[in-house]
């Protein structure tokens, strides 16, 4: 590929995700966390929007994702994108510690409990010592998923998963805990100009705090884990919070 035809994936990329598209506020807020030199997966990376962002700040990304029209369009933005089955990738035992990181945004709601195990199980493998893994998921204790929204998204969503649990099984694979909590840019406001909407609001986040506690609003949350340097890792794990 010459110099110009990347020129102008790149610039295509940048003209199509722009500042506001899908995921990208939400998505840059978690690089700081990679700091491990070398690539970074993006499980089910879709159009390339965290890949691009990787690309963007001088990092190596490669997305995995199993619908080909993806895996176009990624490489049409001259993104790295492999079409491939997660599990038969991640099993592969020459994909073993060759990772910086791991992006799994919207992604582990797909999948049944046992599936998902053995999902998050294999890819701790890939990782290098020290590697961060960042899980993008609905909030569980959101008022809206709470009430029936996390099915009315997509037809392809499994099951909401809490970020506590999933902390706990990742802590028992070498993983340690270095941040959770709900995601301030899917926060669902509550004030508003416009009277009837904000005594629904109003309604909805009193309902949603008795309920679901706090956080009611918040559609996502997240959770980073790092790879630990050995056998002995899960010493340096914290404690189980909520």
């Amino acid at each position: 590929m010459n110099a110009q035809t990347m020129h102008q994936q790149i610039q295509h990329a940048r003209d199509y995700f722009g500042a506001d598209y899908y995921g990208r506020p939400r998505f840059a807020k978690f690089l700081p966390y990679f700091q491990q030199p070398g690539t970074i997966l993006d499980y089910g990376c879709n159009e390339g929007v965290f890949l691009h962002l990787l690309r963007e700040h001088g990092r190596d990304g490669l997305g995995i994702d199993y619908d080909l029209k993806n895996i176009e369009r990624c490489r049409q933005f001259g993104l790295a994108a492999d079409h491939a089955d997660i599990f038969a990738f991640t099993a592969d035992p020459a994909n073993h510690n060759q990772y910086a990181g791991i992006m799994m945004a919207d992604f582990v709601e797909h999948f049944d409990p046992y599936p998902l195990q053995q999902l998050l199980e294999q890819s701790v493998h890939l990782l290098k010592p020290g590697g961060t893994m960042v899980i993008v998921t609905p909030n569980s204790r959101s008022i809206h998923m709470a009430t029936g929204g996390f099915y009315e998204f997509t037809i392809e969503h499994h099951n909401p998963y809490s970020v506590f649990g999933l902390r706990q099984y990742l802590e028992k694979h070498g993983m340690e805990w270095v941040a959770s909590d709900v995601d301030d840019d899917t926060r669902t406001p509550v004030f508003t100009p416009h009277p009837t909407r904000f005594a629904r609001n109003i309604g909805i986040w009193i309902l949603g705090r008795i309920l679901c506690g706090k956080g009611c609003m918040h559609e996502t949350t997240y959770l980073i884990m790092r790879k630990g340097d050995g056998a002995d890792s899960g010493r340096f794990a914290r404690s189980p919070q909520r």
